[in-house]
């Protein structure tokens, strides 16, 4: 025998227990985050069109510690100047936000020590759609993000004394060298900025409509193409109290894999609809961008 059965009805011991085990441990051992983390770096290092003043890594021992520079723009009191970040992913990433850490501290009033206070990163399932964490986000619209709430004051409306102030702010980011990255100041970031961001032509993006349409077919939450997943939409039901008929479908638009559906157990939509069901999409025996790529062929 292979097993012998327990008081439950069930096997002890064996072949099927042992399976079940290195089941468990291997998707234990395997956070959730980590597949959507190497999704989204690997969006940052296929962007076509370069992120100007704005670059972000993967430490290389841990997928959920990420390094980052950002640039002081143009225009500002941090000018010139480059901005060590930390940011750390939780396990269950992307259902909830990451935590920025500046690692040197700036003026600011959302900047707490060296925590950034920013209604992007806080977990929200209630009021507008807008307003907080929303698992659609990426780490590239964090980052961008960051650049736009961090640096947003103008050099003119300073006095200088409060010029003079940031200028030594600047000077404590410039020289700051990490003890967690190979990040050594100004001189020698890391991550490096992408060289590409120099070039006007790169700013310049022709694509055809066949890409395009493929880049729509892909989950929010998981950033999984539909050649890759079950993708489908959510659908909340309503039904008539005497009979329990159902009386209203109402489905949200944005598209849903199956797997964060039952594995992830995504309940909210981008527009932060709750929904209870997950409807799956028929596109046909071929890919509809396939078939829509026929389609502008015959028109052009």
């Amino acid at each position: 025998m292979r097993g012998r059965s327990n008081n439950r009805g069930g096997f002890s011991g064996g072949r099927q227990n042992q399976t079940a085990l290195m089941r468990g441990k291997i998707a234990i051992s395997v956070p959730l985050s980590q597949k959507r983390l190497a999704k989204d770096y690997q969006e940052l290092k296929d962007c076509k069109i370069p992120l100007v003043g704005v670059a972000a890594v993967p430490d290389e021992n841990n997928m959920n510690l990420w390094h980052a520079n950002i640039r002081g723009p143009e225009g500002t009191p941090y000018k010139g100047g480059v901005f060590h970040l930390q940011i750390n992913f939780p396990i269950d990433y992307p259902c909830s936000p990451p935590t920025v850490t500046l690692m040197t501290p700036i003026t600011h009033p959302n900047v707490f020590g060296n925590i950034l206070c920013l209604d992007l990163l806080q977990k929200n399932n209630k009021g507008e759609w807008y307003q907080g964490w929303n698992s659609a986000y990426t780490v590239e619209s964090v980052l961008i993000q960051l650049q736009s709430f961090l640096f947003y004051k103008s050099i003119e409306t300073l006095t200088p004394q409060e010029i003079e102030k940031y200028k030594k702010e600047v000077e404590n980011a410039n020289s700051y060298k990490s003890n967690l990255s190979r990040h050594r100041g100004s001189i020698e970031p890391f991550p490096t900025f992408n060289d590409r961001e120099k070039i006007i032509g790169d700013f310049i993006l022709l694509e055809d409509p066949h890409s395009l349409l493929e880049k729509e077919f892909v989950c929010y939450h998981t950033k999984t193409p539909l050649s890759e997943a079950s993708l489908g939409i959510g659908v909340s039901l309503s039904r008539l109290p005497r009979t329990g008929e159902i009386r209203n479908v109402n489905p949200t638009l944005d598209l849903l894999s199956l797997k964060a559906f039952t594995k992830h157990k995504v309940r909210t939509s981008i527009a932060k609809e709750r929904f209870t069901h997950w409807l799956p999409l028929y596109f046909g025996e071929k890919k509809p961008y396939e078939v829509k790529k026929q389609v502008f062929d015959n028109e052009t």
